[in-house]
């Protein structure tokens, strides 16, 4: 699908029972002093919005991570030809012990990952021309329904 946007939720509770939407914002190649790199040209290593951009999304399954379950549904998408975006996203169904982290039923946990990516080295020409080093990928968490935040 496109948009860069999922929602989270127990099925058997339902859409209005603490569901969570996620919404990939942008995604942005920077040097080392954080300024954008590859912004111009004709493939691009920055996305300032995911909305018209395809994601495979793979089907839930059942998972142990730690000693915790969760349900991992995970999607990915090519970015241009410089690179794929993969997202791991474990909602946990029993809680226990991820790392050194405490879970409880209902966290997220998720892992993401940038498989392959060709970074500049350098993209552009002349004053324009940058190196890339880091990836800033901007990432919006909000509740849905009776959702809430809990310290």
């Amino acid at each position: 699908g496109q948009s860069g946007k999922f929602a989270l939720y127990d099925e058997d509770k339902g859409e209005n029972a603490g569901a969570i939407r996620v919404t990939m914002d942008a995604l942005k190649e920077v040097d080392n002093s954080g300024n954008e790199v590859g912004k111009s040209g004709s493939e691009k290593h920055s996305i300032n919005s995911f909305a018209t951009t395809d994601f495979t999304v793979a089907q839930p399954v059942e998972t142990t991570i730690g000693n915790a379950t969760a349900s991992r549904v995970d999607f990915e998408s090519a970015i241009g030809s410089v690179g794929t975006l993969k997202v791991e996203t474990f909602l946990i169904t029993a809680g226990g012990e991820v790392g050194d982290w405490t879970v409880a039923e209902g966290d997220l946990k998720w892992n993401i990952n940038f498989p392959s990516w060709s970074f500049c080295n350098p993209c552009g020409s002349g004053g324009n021309a940058g190196t890339g080093s880091f990836l800033d990928l901007t990432i919006t968490v909000q509740g849905l329904g009776d959702a809430s935040k809990e310290a």
